[in-house]
């Protein structure tokens, strides 16, 4: 029950203190575009972490073929003009 954890102080900041991708597997967000204008919503697919933040990889919900797949910055949300819908909370 008394174990020790020998971990450096860089790694706990790292791995601990690093902030949480604002979305998750199944969110969904967009970019706002105007008054009277359909959002284009991107569901993401997966995350992956990276020194700077995470890559969200998504997919654009209402285009086909090649181009629906792109993948993300998760430093787009500093940007209020992206919108993040909650899966199972805002749709």
């Amino acid at each position: 029950m008394d174990e020790k954890f020998d971990i450096s102080e860089e790694q706990l900041e790292r791995d601990f203190f690093k902030p949480r991708c604002p979305v998750a597997v199944g969110d969904r967000f967009y970019r706002k575009r105007g008054e009277g204008k359909l959002p284009d919503r991107i569901q993401v697919i997966a995350i992956d972490p990276i020194d700077e933040g995470y890559i969200i990889h998504g997919y654009y919900i209402y285009h086909g073929g090649e181009n629906a797949n792109r993948s993300f910055s998760s430093s787009i949300f500093k940007n209020e003009d992206w919108v993040i819908e909650k899966k199972g909370i805002d749709f």
